[in-house]
């Protein structure tokens, strides 16, 4: 557990027991510590270690991943203007493209619902003809592509 959590901010809930079904069917029963490690986006790690008393030691660690509900929002104007220059300025996106047809289908920025917080601001590019669709995030603010992610379909 110290290498996972080293140099990480975390914090620690409520000491429990958590019930485990081996293959006989047998529960066994293990105390664990909520261990929560937040992510860039509000997403959060959840680690449950669970501890063998008698050996004093970690037996197993289960995780679950805590994402908040997103939304998405089309961008307008100047703003969607800004993030198509960007997108397909990029060289990786320029190579992905080079001598297709395609199709910006969309501009949108990913929030969360609750906070109204930015994640991403995003072009999809559709290469007509087929099925194959990119999403290129472009950080709007640096003037530059983050990320592209091939979708197998629009």
């Amino acid at each position: 557990m110290k290498e996972i959590l080293e140099d990480k901010e975390y914090k620690l809930g409520a000491p429990f027991v958590m019930t485990l079904r081996t293959g006989e069917g047998v529960s066994l029963a293990y105390p664990t510590v909520e261990i929560s490690i937040p992510k860039e986006t509000d997403a959060r790690l959840i680690l449950y270690p669970l501890v063998d008393l008698e050996k004093r030691e970690v037996i197993q660690i289960n995780y679950r991943y805590s994402i908040p509900p997103i939304t998405t929002e089309e961008m307008r104007g100047e703003e969607r203007e800004e993030a198509i220059k960007i997108a397909l300025g990029n060289e990786s996106v320029k190579e992905k493209i080079e001598g297709l047809r395609y199709e910006i289908v969309r501009t949108y920025t990913v929030k969360n619902l609750m906070t109204g917080k930015k994640y991403a601001n995003r072009v999809r590019i559709h290469l007509n003809g087929t099925t194959i669709c990119y999403d290129v995030s472009v950080n709007l603010t640096k003037k530059e592509v983050i990320g592209i992610e091939g979708l197998p379909s629009c």
